[in-house]
């Protein structure tokens, strides 16, 4: 699979030549071969973007050759192929949730690339250029404008790499900030968006570190991402971060609250995109970015606040928290395929939704655990015994949430049985189809298929009827009840204030009713 677009810059990247060039160049491909999306690979060709040749020409300048020069220049290659992905899916090129999906799969397999390098500054680095990119793409650059962004940290990161000189890093620097500037990418200079000014006028101090974070952003990325942070959301996987943060025997609450700003942003932007994916026009009662603004927008905002998310996490400081945000970005990805693969599947197996749910839900919250226990200095056993409280916990969320699905829409904002229409078997219908009305729930399921979208919308009702009088409301939430007593079961060990603290934490999650 492959995204047919062409950047087509090839003054930035002449012809790679030399021994050193060609080995990098074939050392690269090796970092990213064998990578699938969807059973086949991410591009058909063996051949390298422009910035990833920019990466190993930089690296090959240096006297010597360092492994973590074809690392980074497979995580730019990664990140190029992700932006291209993004820009076919917004201008109809190829088809959207692929294109999104494929475009974030490459984007966390980059991430993890990274880690390998064990360098929280070449991270940090290239989240900036993927905010560039990001800003450029919602500000409808061309293809090529929004690649060349990747330059200027492309370049300065592989000729640091390689042990090159800090004048030799600087004019691999400036070298991509002329060829980046080339097209027009600068972002608007526009006053702060009054959404941004709500955050940084709240009392809680989380609003206002989100406030601060988006302050200094464009207008055309900040104020949609604004909009979005300021229709709500319980802020979970911040507020787990916070709680965690006070387990070991050093207590930061700078770089905590940093942190847990970091995940409630990258949280925001996953959502950017999957409302595109989903066809969503409102989420919290308020527009979607992609029903007010388009699929560029919604794509550009979200590559932007992955890349700004990103670098914030790099700049905490610690590989290990790197290492922990990148794993939950390849898992949140993998399991997006995963729900795609399985819409419309209604064959009532408890083990897809269990994975698809431990991935897109209980990744980002064991990292959320994980992370603020790492930044608090505490040792290996809590650290895991968080995490695994955190993946457990995220899996019991998902199943409450597939509950209100089918609860009175007054409470929840959303019709009942809303997740149908876009063919997702929440654990209530994954119930109902493990139960005695079995054959009368399918054969409504296989109906709505195949009729228009009035008789559709009927046929929901009904499999939402028979939902709740089959008694696979009540038994949804006796299994996520069982999660979240094997997810306490992992704090067992904790102290009792910190335990208690995360138990009523877990209560607030799976005892309520919106």
């Amino acid at each position: 699979m492959t995204a047919s677009v062409s950047v087509g810059i090839p003054e930035a990247a002449p012809p790679v030549r030399g021994r050193l060039g060609r080995e990098l160049y074939r050392t690269t491909l090796a970092q990213i071969e064998g990578l699938q999306f969807g059973g086949g690979p991410l591009r058909a060709t063996e051949e390298l973007g422009v910035a990833a040749l920019w990466a190993i020409r930089a690296g090959a300048s240096a006297p010597r050759v360092a492994p973590s020069v074809a690392q980074l220049a497979g995580a730019v290659e990664l990140t190029q192929r992700a932006l291209e992905w993004h820009w076919a899916a917004a201008r109809g090129r190829s088809q959207v949730g692929v294109g999104t999906l494929a475009g974030d799969y490459c984007l966390a397999q980059a991430a993890a690339l990274l880690t390998r390098c064990a360098s929280v500054e070449y991270e940090a680095a290239l989240a900036d250029g993927l905010t560039s990119a990001g800003a450029a793409l919602a500000n409808g650059a061309d293809i090529g404008v929004v690649v060349r962004q990747l330059l200027p940290p492309a370049g300065w990161s592989a000729a640091r790499a390689a042990g090159a000189s800090g004048e030799a890093q600087a004019r691999w620097w400036r070298g991509g900030r002329r060829l980046a500037a080339v097209g027009g990418a600068d972002g608007d200079s526009l006053p702060v968006p009054p959404e941004v000014g709500a955050l940084l006028s709240s009392r809680d101090p989380l609003e206002r570190q989100l406030g601060r974070t988006l302050s200094g952003d464009p207008a055309a990325v900040a104020a949609p991402m604004a909009r979005l942070l300021g229709a709500g959301g319980k802020r979970i996987r911040a507020r787990l971060l916070l709680i965690a943060a006070e387990l070991g025997p050093v207590y930061r609450p700078g770089t905590a609250l940093s942190g847990a700003a970091a995940m409630e942003i990258i949280h925001a932007a996953t959502l950017c995109h999957d409302d595109l994916v989903d066809g969503a026009d409102s989420r919290r009662g308020a527009p979607t970015v992609a029903s007010t603004q388009g699929p560029l927008v919604a794509l550009g905002v979200g590559d932007f606040y992955l890349g700004r998310a990103s670098g914030m996490v790099a700049r905490l400081g610690d590989v290990r928290v790197s290492r922990a945000f990148a794993r939950a970005l390849v898992e949140i990805a993998d399991g997006q395929l995963l729900e795609l693969e399985r819409r419309s599947v209604w064959s009532g197996a408890l083990a897809p939704y269990v994975q698809v749910a431990r991935r897109k839900t209980g990744s980002l919250l064991s990292a959320c655990g994980s992370i603020g226990a790492l930044v608090s200095g505490a040792g290996t056993r809590e650290v895991k015994a968080v995490a695994r409280f955190a993946r457990d916990l995220g899996l019991a969320f998902q199943g409450i949430d597939d509950c209100l699905d089918f609860s009175d829409p007054g409470r929840t904002g959303k019709p009942a049985g809303i997740d149908l229409a876009q063919g997702i078997c929440g654990l209530p219908v994954l119930c109902a189809l493990r139960g005695p009305h079995r054959a009368e729930v399918l054969v409504r399921l296989r109906r709505m298929e195949r009729v228009s979208p009035s008789e559709a919308a009927l046929l929901r009702e009904q499999v939402v009827s028979l939902v709740h009088e089959s008694g696979a409301l009540a038994g949804a939430r006796e299994v996520a009840d069982g999660w979240s007593g094997a997810a306490l079961a992992h704090i067992a060990g904790l102290p009792p204030s910190l335990r208690s603290r995360l138990e009523a934490f877990a209560d607030r999650l799976t005892l309520r009713d919106r």
